[in-house]
């Protein structure tokens, strides 16, 4: 019988039509009729995968740990309590804060993970406020510094611990970074249309916060803009959508201009110390970014208002200083030098030098003015350099970041050359649309998924940070802001990159495929 099912042409028992349908004819090679197992399993999985994928999306929209932060930053810079006063004894802020922290620990606990991200950055954080707390005995006036450290450095701590658990991925980062220049550009808006109505003006024309909190004083106002003006610049210069990049273009615009018209001195000179970091690592995020800074600053600089350079001139010149402002600070910063070798160890106490009156300071009741002094003379021999240790390790994250996503572009685009020469005369069955990068080297800096390509946020991130801890450290030099919000959100992004671009640069584990038993012929 089976004799009977056998074709007599010898084809092995299949039809002439057979043999093609089943890839046995035209003298090809023998194909089996159902695709391998690891093809077929793949195939069934694929549904379940993409599930997966949409559900773990729809897990990070609704995460409240996240969600707590987003809030936070919100209120923080937005101040809605300021417009509506009922909603100041509702406690927005704090909300969020305890909403996403307790989101945060309980996700940790969930996976079994230590409670905290205790990362090196957190950890140092962490010992700067331990030192804080063990000197508030040691206080000229402990109430003072327990009221300062609990009311407003722990919930520094607190937020920087949340960024530290929360900022995993490019899309949350890249979410953070354009509400902060948004908000920035918000409180810039505000600072020139008072400018231009003549309210809201202090010391002889110059512009002060539109909001309260830390963006009140003139001086902090400019350096939160200076800090923050690389993150709009470079969205503004990054390949994406024509509006985002209007957005982000017509924020830079609001936020120099702020800082113009806060005619702050230190603002001033962080900005051009900012803007010349920018100038030599513009060219990372985009081709030619560096010589468009130039040029824009040249064509500002004769621009602004006769007032403002008055003012800047005034920073060689005691002379042309009609409030007196350059000599009492000096003053001030001698006495706070004098504070700390008077008490070496311990300082007069955490947000305490304002309150230190011996007899012999002239500039009573004002703070240092110069945020290193203002550490050293409060918090003493320790906690400086504890704190120029947090000043150094944002310093380095945003920096060895930036280098190391240099490095790996560098070496994927050797490894893409080196591919091309050996399949050099194939042409390959689909060309992908060409990448976008700012040179030979540098990672892509187009984004077509949601949130972006976690190396080009990265990148991008990476290079705001190195400009803005540049501007920030020039700012703070002339003002006392060690324990305010700026620098920990400039710390924070340059910690978070620092995390995205060691997952988005770690060699990718190739998935195990189990061998498939060979069929004999």
């Amino acid at each position: 019988m089976n004799m009977s099912r056998q074709d007599p042409r010898g084809t092995g028992g299949f039809r002439p039509g057979e043999r093609i349908a089943f890839g046995r004819g035209m003298g090809g090679p023998a194909v089996p009729a159902t695709a391998p197992p690891a093809v077929e399993s793949a195939r069934r999985s694929a549904p379940a995968a993409t599930g997966r994928l949409r559900a773990s999306s729809a897990r990070e929209r609704r995460d409240w740990a996240y969600l707590g932060l987003v809030a936070f930053t919100a209120i923080l810079f937005f101040r809605p309590q300021d417009v509506f006063p009922p909603l100041e004894a509702l406690h927005l802020a704090e909300i969020s804060a305890i909403v996403g922290l307790g989101a945060m620990i309980n996700g940790r606990l969930a996976r079994r993970e230590p409670m905290l991200p205790l990362v090196p950055e957190v950890v140092g954080v962490l010992v700067f406020a331990g030192i804080m707390l063990a000197l508030v005995p040691f206080s000229i006036w402990p109430g003072g510094s327990l009221e300062m450290l609990l009311g407003l450095y722990v919930k520094v701590v607190l937020i920087f611990i949340l960024m530290a658990g929360t900022l995993t991925t490019a899309p949350r980062l890249e979410r953070l970074i354009w509400l902060i220049v948004l908000a920035s550009a918000y409180l810039g808006f505000r600072g020139v249309l008072d400018y231009a109505r003549g309210i809201n003006l202090v010391e002889n024309g110059r512009v002060a916060g539109a909001v309260g909190g830390v963006f009140n004083n003139p001086n902090d106002l400019a350096l939160a803009m200076v800090a923050f003006f690389p993150l709009a610049l470079l969205l503004a210069a990054r390949r994406q959508r024509p509006a985002g990049r209007l957005l982000a273009g017509v924020a830079s615009v609001l936020m120099f201009a702020t800082v113009v018209f806060t005619k702050s001195r230190g603002g001033f000179l962080g900005m051009g110390a900012m803007l010349l970091v920018l100038l030599v690592q513009g060219g990372k995020v985009r081709r030619g970014l560096g010589l468009g800074i130039l040029v824009a600053v040249l064509v500002t600089l004769p621009l602004l208002p006769a007032s403002f350079w008055a003012r800047m001139q005034s920073i060689t010149d005691d002379s042309v200083d009609p409030t007196g402002s350059r000599d009492a600070r000096r003053t001030v910063m001698t006495e706070a030098w004098q504070a700390f070798l008077d008490r070496p160890l311990t300082g007069v106490g955490p947000g305490e030098f304002k309150d230190y009156n011996p007899g012999w300071r002239r500039e009573r009741s004002r703070e240092a003015h110069d945020v290193w002094l203002q550490v050293a003379s409060e918090t003493g021999l320790f906690g400086a350099l504890v704190f120029l240790a947090l000043v150094g390790m944002a310093a380095r994250d945003a920096w060895s970041t930036s280098r190391l996503l240099s490095r790996t572009g560098q070496s994927a685009a050797r490894g893409t050359r080196d591919t091309g020469q050996r399949t050099r005369g194939q042409q390959p069955a689909t060309t992908p649309g060409p990448a976008h990068t700012s040179r030979p080297g540098a990672p892509p800096i187009t984004a077509r998924a949601p949130g972006g390509d976690a190396r080009a946020i990265a990148h991008l991130c990476s290079t705001a940070m190195t400009a803005s801890i540049v501007g920030w450290i020039v700012c703070a030099t002339f003002a006392s802001v060690a324990y305010t919000w700026t620098f920990y959100y400039v710390f924070g992004i340059a910690m978070a990159t620092r995390q995205i671009a060691a997952g988005a640069t770690a060699p990718a584990r190739r998935p195990f495929a189990p061998a498939q038993p060979s069929i004999a012929a």
